[in-house]
């Protein structure tokens, strides 16, 4: 069986489709970066509500009522599901360290200084060898994109559950106030 001649047509379709799933990956990680910012607002906003609500029972309600225990402490769990919820978001927009195809990493040594030779060995390097180069630094930094963002994700995912129930907190509060309107444990003087 002979070997399929070279064509040069799709040459330069596998480092295109590398840099455009780069590409990709850093543009999941910005929307994941948008959407922590807004969970946080969310978060934080959750938790002012809690606060008001928190406040309005504990100066309102009597705290005979056998509702006044059970809404104490709805109070308390959304207050630190929220604080949880807000702690994974903070844990997914953190700083990471990301690799680049070409980052300067490269051209210069861990005290700053300028690696003339690196440099001319890249200046003066085939074009094969170039591009099997940074065919490998493509891969190498997906991989490291797909494994930060992947791990933003988890640490989201698992503040939108705190988020969640902090805010079905937030409904339940409202009821036990109702409640306690309708039942009389509240006045409004």
């Amino acid at each position: 069986m002979q070997a399929e001649p070279k064509s040069d047509a799709h040459e330069n379709d596998f480092p295109d489709e590398l840099r455009s799933q780069f590409q990709r990956e850093i543009d999941l990680r910005i929307n994941l970066d948008n959407k922590v910012n807004n969970l946080i607002t969310m978060s934080a906003s959750i938790m002012t509500v809690l606060i008001a609500l928190g406040t309005l029972l504990v100066i309102k309600i009597d705290p005979r009522a056998e509702i006044f225990v059970i809404s104490i402490c709805i109070f308390i769990a959304g207050i630190v599901f929220a604080s949880i919820a807000i702690w994974f978001f903070i844990k997914s927009y953190s700083i990471r360290k990301y690799r680049y195809p070409m980052g300067h990493e490269a051209f210069f040594d861990e005290s700053g200084t300028y690696l003339k030779d690196i440099v001319h060995r890249f200046t003066v390097s085939s074009k094969e060898k170039f591009s099997e180069h940074i065919v490998k630094e493509y891969i190498l930094s997906i991989k490291n994109f797909a494994e930060r963002n992947g791990d933003k994700a988890i640490a989201t995912r698992n503040g939108q559950a705190m988020l969640l129930v902090s805010a079905l907190s937030v409904a339940s509060l409202l009821i036990f106030i109702l409640i306690s309107f309708g039942l009389k444990y509240i006045s409004l003087r």
